[in-house]
């Protein structure tokens, strides 16, 4: 991302997208500059530019995180535990990040046109390598693989939107740019269970490799060709490395922290070591590197590092729909993927929908107010989540995934626009970093964070549920017996039918203990997200309620 450099001193010609693209070298303007009176109409090739920069975000995020929302099939039919099927996951994220961090100096040296292209390639081919893989080692590794190419997506979207929307456009391009990145986290689990049930699991894969393909062709065509820059290799690359490490390793604490029983086990506390040594590293050589690499300044700043923050939580937050809705009907309800997919269907339309309502709340809204809108309708709807009985079924929580997804929507895409809209030439690569590290970060954060939270809550509803359901109470003495008089009637053996009446009285105990897990998960997660929302009043935003070119 350190080709993010726009200029914005004028909008650029319409003749073709390699005016725009080569004023990266040159352009010693800041974004915030006032408008020209008059703006130029975007030729078709920048149109196309931007179009295939942000397609090809969308397509990855919504076609990676396929396999992760259907796990259990993918591990099935390929024949892993779900300790062994986790990792695939976990490595593609972990690369994901690492991804972020490493593609700067390579789209900077290579262009955008041929890391676009080589990286749509690459996430096709290793969905079909892994489509055709059976063993752990090499299944993990081209996921890994996978996710270190779809890393470089989210970088190249935000160059495309600066380099194209420019100036006066700039807040319809960031508008747009939050639904791309805000959509597929709700999208990608809908798409996943109707693949499923229509074609199994293999059909994940195939997915992948159409939505590879399709970029690679649109980039092949569209974006415009660039000379090989090998100074633009140049760059503190011991920093970067050790970054990516450090994030790449504590993806790894974070995803499978709950599943190894975090520091009981080696690998955990391999990882954490790595993670806090390669921090320690990268801080330590950032601070005496005479390569700039990132502008610590930046994160001073209350109107950038607030938003980022505030990122971090929302994304943490997609927890709610993305993980505690499903389990809990999974669990508690026994719904299947599909009808899981139906509930979360009517989540994604008025997802869509709120594009146009956030644009026009900026009409008259300041930018602060709507992230703080945003931020309670999820916190809220959350913490009415937390309400939740063994009784509750999809329709209930389905208007919880509606006004969640909603609020994420509202929250990004005021987030984006006071984050970025500030932003100096030098700092955009510092930026496209934070955010698009917070975004992949929060996620995992989210997941081991209630996944643990869910967990540990479980076991100790259980064990006080099981000292009020001792066999000697004359309460629980009564119902096992009315039970087991019940279920004489079809099964003639009387101790048989006791410990048929103790099963279901175990049974509907774990239940409620699920119950009351999911409940506490929610209202943690609100709880969160209501205190990010009076964070965000501390948010500088000057910015008066105007109507914007679009």
């Amino acid at each position: 991302m350190s080709a993010l450099a726009v200029t914005l001193e004028e909008d650029p010609p319409p003749e073709t997208a390699d005016n725009a693209v080569k004023a990266i070298e040159a352009a010693p303007a800041a974004i915030a500059e006032p408008a020209p009176a008059a703006s130029v109409a975007l030729s078709w090739q920048q149109k196309a530019m931007l179009v295939v920069g942000l397609s090809g975000s969308f397509l990855v995020n919504v076609s990676g995180p396929l396999v992760a929302a259907n796990i259990i099939d993918v591990q099935g039919g390929v024949g892993l535990t779900p300790d062994e099927g986790s990792w695939l996951v976990t490595s593609y994220l972990a690369a994901s990040l690492m991804g972020v961090i490493l593609s700067g100096p390579i789209v900077k040296a290579f262009g955008i046109r041929r890391a676009y292209v080589a990286a749509a390639a690459v996430f096709a081919l290793t969905a079909i390598l892994c489509l055709r893989s059976t063993d752990l080692v090499w299944l993990t590794a081209w996921r890994g693989l996978q996710g270190f190419t779809a890393g470089f997506f989210g970088p190249m979207a935000f160059a495309s939107t600066f380099i194209v929307m420019s100036k006066q456009r700039l807040p319809l391009g960031l508008t747009v740019l939050s639904f791309v990145l805000v959509l597929p986290p709700t999208l990608s689990p809908v798409l996943a269970s109707y693949l499923q049930e229509a074609a199994g699991w293999g059909s994940l894969f195939v997915a992948q490799v159409a939505s590879g393909a399709v970029m690679a062709v649109a980039g092949l065509f569209v974006l415009p060709r660039q000379p090989v820059s090998w100074p633009g290799l140049k760059a503190e690359w011991v920093a970067l490395l050790l970054l990516a490490t450090a994030l790449g390793a504590t993806t790894i604490v974070l995803s499978q922290g709950t599943r190894q029983f975090w520091l009981e086990s080696a690998t955990i506390v391999l990882a954490f070591n790595c993670a806090v040594s390669a921090a320690a590293g990268f801080i330590f050589v950032t601070l005496f590197s005479p390569i700039g690499i990132l502008v610590p300044a930046l994160f001073l700043r209350r109107g950038f590092s607030i938003p980022i923050l505030l990122n971090l939580a929302a994304r943490a937050g997609l927890v709610v729909t993305g993980y505690l809705i499903p389990q809990f009907l999974a669990t508690v309800q026994g719904y299947r993927p599909g009808e899981v997919a139906t509930l979360l269907g009517s989540a994604v339309l008025f997802q869509l929908l709120s594009m146009p309502l956030a644009w026009h709340l900026h009409r008259f809204m300041r930018g602060r107010n709507i992230m703080t809108l945003g931020l309670l309708m999820c916190g809220l709807s959350a913490i009415a989540a937390a309400r939740s009985t063994s009784l509750t079924s999809g329709p209930e929580l389905q208007w919880v995934a509606i006004c969640f997804v909603v609020g994420v929507a509202l929250f990004l895409a005021a987030d984006l626009r006071i984050g970025a809209l500030p932003l100096k030439l030098p700092e955009l690569p510092t930026a496209s970093f934070a955010f698009n590290i917070s975004t992949i970060g929060g996620t995992t954060l989210g997941t081991g964070f209630a996944s643990n939270l869910a967990t540990e809550a479980e076991k100790f509803h259980s064990n006080v549920l099981t000292e009020h359901l001792s066999p000697y109470s004359p309460w629980v003495s009564d119902q096992l017996t009315g039970l087991a008089m019940h279920l004489s009637s079809r099964v003639a053996d009387g101790d048989a039918s006791l410990a048929g009446a103790a099963s279901l009285v175990a049974a509907a105990a774990r239940k409620q203990a699920w119950v009351l897990a999911f409940n506490d998960s929610f209202l943690v997660v609100g709880v969160i997200l209501v205190i990010a929302a009076l964070v965000a009043f501390a948010v500088p935003d000057n910015s008066a309620p105007q109507k914007i070119e679009g």
